[in-house]
């Protein structure tokens, strides 16, 4: 998981960057060089986490969402 965070606060601090240079209307050769910049970012953050994200072990029987109570238990109540 540790990998992952480098591209995650990159890109999220990258994206702060573009909404402040929208905020302050710097020129638009900046934004918009920005702009592309920021939609590559978010495919190499995207293919980092996918690659290198932990895998859940549980399966969509078990639990229909991962944040909620398990679906067996769910449907006994």
């Amino acid at each position: 998981m540790e990998n992952i965070k480098i591209p995650v606060y990159t890109t999220s601090g990258f994206m702060v960057f573009y909404l402040l240079c929208i905020l302050f209307k710097l020129p638009y050769p900046l934004i918009m060089t920005t702009f592309l910049w920021l939609n590559c970012l978010i495919v190499w953050m995207v293919i980092r986490v996918l690659k290198d994200g932990k895998a859940s072990t549980k399966t969509f029987e078990e639990s229909w969402y991962e944040d909620g109570p398990p679906r067996v238990q769910a449907l006994q109540k």
